[in-house]
């Protein structure tokens, strides 16, 4: 560990608190990695279980990211409500749920509605994001980093813990034990004393004007639902894409690199994000991953351009977040959850698109059309940037 990290983390951990609050945090958003990570590997298992099709096994991981984003959605509205440490200790424990029902769920009607209580503990798990920001303060993006970072190692590292028990069709164990750990983790939210967060109903001030945030709210969307989609295509099409190459088994290892790369990303942004803007962060890492997303097209190159672009990917969902808290500072779990309920959308309707440009195209059209994803999402973070400049120009002449 370099010296600038060592330093980043003494000043995240200097209060035992937060300190508190990360660690946990951190440790649930492993657990989130793991359950949008473990579908794949039981595909095969649950359609000889169940005599489904694999369009019918898909199915899972769609009502999954249904439920998240119904979480999603109301999550401003439940943290205003109850506060974000009650709505994180309610999504604990209905992550814990949808997990041990898919674990002992006996018909292909129950395991779909496991999953769906899972997505729902997914999406108000998000809400952790919002509270360590607040708790954090002006050294949230930061924190909000490190935090992103451990759904990297949940994604990475439990498929592969799972693949002798995939290979066994047994999903009982491997979804248990993601259960019992999350259940832990929902007594720890409840009753650990050492975690201290002030937190007061969140009260809109008079002299706001709606008017005046519509368009940075629907820029915000647009920036997430341009960059979440491209990281969901990322995710779907390299193995088809370096396939004919490279052959299946190395293509799929390279996904598994770029998922490497991202959290290693968010890691290396852990301390630079404590001195360079938000905006900054997310604008230069959008360029990064664009050249790389071109870089790809050659096709001798791809596999490390695609690492390259993962690297670059990492730093700009928790980047995001932060930029929205520092633009709507009273608002800010309320535009957090609008924008990654909606911005969401990106991750259901991108993939197919890519796939009928693939079915016209063929493969090497895969990194120009995640690489068009990038320019949007690119362009909408220079136009974000422009607008906040205006109107702090228009804020002065005032």
């Amino acid at each position: 560990m370099t010296g600038e990290h060592t330093g980043t983390l003494k000043r995240l951990t200097a209060d035992p608190g937060r300190t508190a609050l990360l660690v946990a945090g951190g440790l649930g958003f492993v657990l989130l990695g793991a359950s949008q990570a473990l579908y794949g590997p039981f595909y095969g298992a649950l359609q000889e279980n169940f005599a489904l099709s694999a369009a019918q096994v898909s199915i899972i991981t769609t009502v999954h990211f249904v439920g998240a984003t119904a979480a999603m959605s109301t999550s401003g509205f439940l943290t205003r409500r109850f506060g974000a440490l009650r709505v994180v200790q309610a999504a604990t424990f209905a992550l814990a749920l949808g997990f041990l029902a898919i674990a002992v769920a006996p018909t292909w009607a129950l395991v779909l509605t496991g999953a769906t209580i899972l997505g729902i503990g997914f999406g108000g798990l998000v809400t952790m994001n919002f509270l360590v920001a607040r708790v954090f303060g002006s050294e949230s993006p930061a924190a909000l980093n490190a935090l992103n970072a451990m759904f990297g190692v949940g994604a990475v590292v439990a498929p592969v813990a799972a693949a002798p028990f995939a290979a066994q069709g047994a999903r009982g164990p491997v979804f248990a034990l993601g259960g019992a750990l999350a259940a832990l983790l929902g007594l720890y939210f409840v009753f650990t004393k050492r975690i201290h967060v002030e937190e007061a109903p969140v009260r809109l001030p008079g002299s706001i004007q709606i008017r005046s945030y519509i368009l940075p709210v629907f820029g915000f969307i647009a920036l997430y639902f341009f960059y979440m989609a491209s990281e969901a295509s990322f995710g779907n099409w390299i193995p088809t894409h370096l396939t004919p190459a490279y052959g299946s088994a190395p293509a799929s290892r390279f996904v598994g690199l770029f998922w490497l790369a991202l959290t290693a990303g968010r890691l290396v942004a852990t301390p630079v994000s404590l001195r360079v803007a938000p905006e900054r962060v997310v604008g230069w890492s959008l360029v990064f991953a664009l050249a790389a997303a071109v870089a790809a097209s050659a096709v001798p190159i791809a596999p490390i351009a695609y690492v390259v672009a993962g690297f670059f990917c990492g730093p700009v969902f928790p980047g995001g977040l932060a930029w929205i808290r520092r633009r709507f500072p009273a608002l800010a779990d309320e535009v957090s959850s609008v924008v990654l309920a909606v911005g969401g959308i990106g991750t259901v309707i991108a993939p197919p698109v890519i796939g009928t440009a693939v079915d016209i195209y063929g493969v090497s059209s895969i990194p120009a059309a995640i690489a068009l994803l990038l320019v949007c999402a690119g362009a909408t973070a220079q136009a974000l940037k422009l607008n906040a400049r205006r109107r702090a120009a228009g804020l002065l002449a005032e």
